[in-house]
């Protein structure tokens, strides 16, 4: 899965998914298709920006940088099949957060490719001048990153 993942930003894809909720175990990685290279893996925080215990760190097998960048993924707002709305946690509530502003964001600059999307993500991230293997590149300020591709033009 991680090479049809990686492939799919050359035919014009974005991937993005999350981390896992391997963070409290023994084994803490990301694994497919997160590890995959053109993939927004996604972990979680806290609404105050500390990483989710439970959420999965990299690094990749060669050594590149996981995840990709976190988004809320701790007491997540989320409305529930009853159509209550309360919180939940899990990267599997972060990555749709981080989906949808991506899905925005390519929507507001459709000139860019995906793999520049992709790459418009990571750097508009907090910690993009020392990203690290815990937190990524951060969270991404896509709003910046809008801001950034609009001065391009």
């Amino acid at each position: 899965m991680s090479r049809q993942a990686s492939k799919a930003a050359d035919k014009g894809m974005v991937v993005v998914c999350s981390a896992g909720n391997s963070g409290s175990g023994s084994w803490k990685k990301i694994t497919p298709p997160g590890d995959a290279e053109h993939v927004i893996t996604v972990g979680a925080i806290a609404k105050t920006g500390i990483l989710a215990p439970f959420s999965s760190i990299g690094n990749t097998a060669d050594n590149r940088i996981k995840p990709d960048v976190v988004a809320v993924g701790m007491a997540a707002d989320v409305m529930g099949t009853d159509g209550v709305a309360g919180n939940a946690n899990g990267t599997s509530f972060a990555s749709p957060i981080m989906c949808g502003m991506v899905a925005c964001l390519w929507q507001a600059c459709p000139q860019l490719t995906a793999h520049q999307l992709i790459d418009l993500v990571r750097t508009s991230g907090d910690r993009a001048s020392f990203p690290d293997n815990i937190y990524g590149y951060g969270v991404p300020d896509l709003w910046k990153a809008y801001q950034w591709t609009n001065k391009q033009k």
